[in-house]
């Protein structure tokens, strides 16, 4: 997959104001932000694998009004090429926060419509979609499908660890994928500070790391 600018993804927030401006606290996806991520992927033989690095600039771009609360635009733009796998694709996506909860949409969001599809929003009202963050984050806590997609808070990353000086202040989120697990780095009032993800079965191996965050702008 070659770099290319990607069209406008959405996000769309709940309309209670007390949980919106809790997620907002932890997640800034407010108008404006914008982060820049190192990405990479291994694949195929260990001892010569196929190694792939690439840039993604995610910015929030403007507000919309659904049904279903408030739509975050999104302009999501990659430099270089990618393996073009789901987890290269994973954070390409729009999200949904509802009540506590942050809801990666992905094929959920259908973007002529401007709206959830259908089955997504069966899935929600059953309780079937499962969130991939809920705040406030801390350590022990659980969330998500157990079923499927389950998460788990594992521990608050401090300064006095060794090497953790670039994940400070972050905590280490674990999802019990079966296929192999996948560990994001949440700092409040950041995001998503890095992604590390190993396949059980078969070599792959996929990273993302946050090089820089530029927070909205005050009003």
């Amino acid at each position: 997959m070659r770099g290319r600018a990607l069209v406008p993804l959405a996000i769309c927030l709940i309309p209670s104001v007390g949980s919106a401006a809790q997620v907002l606290d932890w997640f800034p996806l407010q108008v404006g932000s914008r982060w820049i991520y190192s990405n990479f992927s291994k694949s195929g033989d260990p001892a010569k694998p196929t190694v792939r690095a690439w840039t993604t600039i995610d910015t929030v771009i403007e507000h919309r009004q659904i049904a279903e609360g408030t739509v975050v635009v999104m302009g999501v733009e990659q430099r270089g090429m990618s393996d073009g796998g789901w987890l290269a694709q994973r954070n390409q996506s729009n999200y949904l926060i509802r009540g506590e909860c942050v809801y990666a949409l992905h094929e959920g969001w259908d973007a002529l419509k401007l709206d959830l599809t259908d089955d997504y929003r069966r899935q929600l009202s059953s309780g079937a979609a499962a969130p991939d963050f809920c705040f406030p984050i801390e350590t022990g806590q659980r969330w998500g499908n157990p079923q499927d997609w389950g998460w788990i808070a594992e521990g608050y990353v401090s300064s006095d660890r060794p090497g953790a000086a670039a994940l400070a202040g972050s905590y280490r989120i674990k999802c019990t994928w079966n296929q192999g697990p996948l560990y994001v780095w949440f700092k409040r009032g950041t995001g998503i500070m890095a992604e590390s993800y190993s396949h059980n079965g078969t070599y792959e191996e996929y990273g993302r790391v946050l090089k820089s965050f530029v927070p909205p702008k005050p009003n």
